[in-house]
């Protein structure tokens, strides 16, 4: 009887242990992780260190402008429409499903050069726009 007894106290306090050690687990569970989930331990985050290569730096001429403006979407439309900040009645144009007013700036990137226009003029009864070149500017080529 009395091994029985010393047996079952036994198992009961193995019990208790690990039920300690799940309730000490439980704390440092997150609330919102799915039931049954747990973490891998300490997560290591990899560090890799890109060099920037060799690019070939080019100025930008008249020929590369006229490239990257004829890789310009034609316009979605020409309009009258109000414009949102003073409410008057003004020409607007789509390009890109964007809406666009005079004086806004339109940017297109061609052979890794980020080239920047601003609109001077937008007429709904020639159905035509003009833009100005702003800037360019040479982005890095993406490191594979």
């Amino acid at each position: 009887m009395k091994i029985r007894f010393l047996s079952s106290v036994a198992i009961l306090m193995a019990f208790l242990s690990l039920a300690q050690a799940d309730v000490d687990a439980q704390k440092d569970r997150d609330p919102f992780w799915p039931v049954g989930y747990r973490t891998e331990g300490t997560l290591t985050q990899e560090v890799v260190v890109v060099v920037e290569p060799e690019v070939e730096v080019k100025a930008t001429d008249q020929k590369d402008w006229e490239e990257a403006r004829a890789k310009l979407p034609r316009p979605g439309g020409i309009f009258i429409g109000a414009h949102l900040g003073s409410r008057k009645m003004v020409d607007k144009m789509i390009l890109g499903g964007k809406t666009y007013y005079v004086g806004d700036q339109v940017c297109l990137t061609n052979e890794f050069v980020a080239f920047t226009w601003r609109i001077d003029t937008i007429s709904f009864k020639s159905t035509n726009y003009e833009l100005s070149p702003v800037s360019a500017v040479r982005v890095l080529k993406e490191v594979k």
